[in-house]
């Protein structure tokens, strides 16, 4: 009886996958850390939310992860007790009060990719289910560029590069860019630039990188635009209350509103599904 109704889900999930459209899929990451990147994850997923999107954020950045803390609740699982108990993905996707679905990576998510190949593939069957229920996936990635975050920067269809107008920033960022450039396939790139004192210092440290991937690397980078330094943002944090919740009128917001159009633009045509590029990825094992 079980296994009759274990394979009534599954022709059920595969049957909801073949008529859905596919999830999309971003990646966000920087340069640094201590930029505001998973403050601008939590808060674009929450953009999406507000326009109908079913949207799930994973929060990959290891050893700093804390969707949690700035959605001001707990977490139901991670990734790794999800492998390590061998539980279905569902069981560990936490639900904000908001609609938002996340799930915390887990202080050990390092070893996620350092799997044998049977937890690996077990790895991409979980996510793979999810595909078919979800309209946008998030994947909030640690700083710089490593072996972890280099697989999702890989597979997914979109890059969001967070940076700050300081100097040290703005040159980890581009060597962000410089990196992603020289990727067999390169994913399109957006770049926000965040704790920006005015929008012309935003749109001057973007134009600025921008260029410099024109000109050096011959790799065109968008503007996603620029989240001035708001004092509400900050109280927003303190309060752990995302400030798209939290004071949804004010400039921070709205620039997170003009992000999430420009991350919502035409989607980049690929033969395969995010899954399906991740498992390639991870059998190759590449590293930067």
């Amino acid at each position: 009886m079980n296994d009759q109704a274990y394979m009534l889900r599954e022709r059920m999930r595969m049957q909801r996958q073949s008529t859905a459209k596919p999830v999309r899929t971003t990646a966000i990451c920087s340069g640094k850390g201590g930029v505001g990147k998973s403050n601008m994850s939590v808060n674009l997923g929450l953009e999406y939310v507000n326009r109908g999107e079913k949207v799930l954020l994973m929060d990959l950045d290891i050893g700093m992860a804390n969707v949690h803390l700035l959605l001001g609740t707990e977490a139901k699982g991670s990734i790794v007790k999800m492998l390590d108990d061998e539980l279905a993905i569902q069981e560990v996707i936490s639900c904000h009060d908001s609609g938002l679905h996340f799930i915390s990576g887990g202080s050990a998510l390092k070893r996620l990719f350092s799997l044998d190949e049977a937890k690996q593939h077990r790895f991409n069957q979980q996510l793979e289910k999810l595909e078919g229920m979800y309209d946008r996936f998030i994947f909030d990635l640690g700083a710089g560029i490593t072996f972890e975050s280099l697989q999702f920067l890989k597979a997914a269809d979109d890059v969001l590069l967070v940076t700050t107008p300081e100097p040290t920033s703005v040159t980890d960022a581009y060597a962000v860019l410089k990196f992603i450039s020289q990727l067999e396939e390169a994913r399109p790139v957006s770049i926000l630039v965040n704790r920006a004192s005015t929008e012309k210092e935003g749109k001057r440290t973007a134009d600025s990188l921008r260029h410099a991937a024109l000109k050096f690397l011959a790799f065109p980078v968008a503007f996603a635009g620029s989240i001035p330094d708001d004092a509400a943002v900050a109280k927003a944090v303190k309060t752990q209350l995302p400030f798209i919740l939290h004071a949804p009128a004010t400039k921070a917001s709205k620039a997170v509103k003009q992000a999430a159009d420009t991350l919502a633009g035409e989607k980049k045509q690929t033969s395969s599904s995010f899954t399906e590029r991740l498992k390639t990825f991870f059998l190759r094992g590449e590293r930067p």
